[in-house]
């Protein structure tokens, strides 16, 4: 289980989405879209995640 911050509050994925590298680059930086709130690729703009789990204010 991966957590991440997006607009302040926190959340959480167990999603099989997440990925430890981009599976189209494979780049490990990775950036989490705050409008979307999408785990996002910095290098090619690959969303690798987008079901997250809201767990914290």
């Amino acid at each position: 289980m991966t957590n991440y911050e997006c607009n302040g509050l926190k959340y959480k994925t167990n999603s099989t989405k997440s990925e430890r590298h981009c599976p189209s680059c494979g780049s490990v930086d990775f950036v989490m879209d705050d409008c979307m709130c999408e785990l996002v690729c910095r290098r090619c703009g690959l969303v690798i995640d987008d079901e997250f789990i809201q767990y914290g204010p």
